[in-house]
């Protein structure tokens, strides 16, 4: 019991502890007007398997969904086309991350693909279609000041120069795209 009001004592509502999103627990409306609390930025893949098969991947689902699942508040800004046939391959949807993350998707012509090749034990990348550069001028403001923000590039598509306007508590790369 908290608040005394006109001698009757009120209860105080229970403080809920934050859970981590599942698929048991969507985001409501505030949620997805709140600033992110993990912030990435950078292209969600489609790597292209030996049979055709195309599987979504990249620095920035696979951190995206990690910090989601520790408990963080996560927005995604990604360019590309999900959830639809591109340049004759099948590219899945981000439908099922939708109770996990917030995403922006810049539209693009196509979706970055990369097609893996081992010989030997060695992997040599190919990236027979790219989507584009992501522009940082498409971010909500309130993103821009999120606790942390992740540039997570995988072929060029952010540029160091527009960074200038993120503000947030930690700004760390993942520079394997640059």
């Amino acid at each position: 019991m908290s608040d005394t009001n006109g001698g009757k004592q009120t209860p105080r509502p229970a403080v809920q502890k934050r859970q981590p999103l599942s698929g048991a627990r969507s985001l409501s409306g505030m949620q997805t007007s709140r600033t992110p609390e993990y912030l990435v930025i950078g292209h969600i893949c489609g790597d292209i398997h030996p049979n055709g098969k195309v599987v979504l991947g990249g620095t920035a689902l696979y951190s995206a969904v990690t910090a989601s699942r520790l408990g963080l508040r996560t927005a995604v800004l990604t360019r590309g086309i999900y959830g639809r046939e591109v340049e004759g391959y099948d590219i899945p949807s981000l439908e099922e991350y939708a109770d996990e993350l917030q995403i922006i998707v810049q539209d693009s012509d196509t979706t970055t693909m990369f097609v893996n090749e081992y010989t030997g034990g060695r992997r040599t990348q190919k990236l027979p279609h790219w989507a584009g550069p992501i522009d940082l001028r498409g971010l909500p403001p309130h993103w821009r000041n999120a606790r942390i923000i992740h540039l997570g590039p995988i072929a060029q598509e952010i540029d160091p120069k527009q960074t200038g306007s993120l503000s947030p508590t930690f700004l760390g790369a993942t520079p394997q795209g640059w």
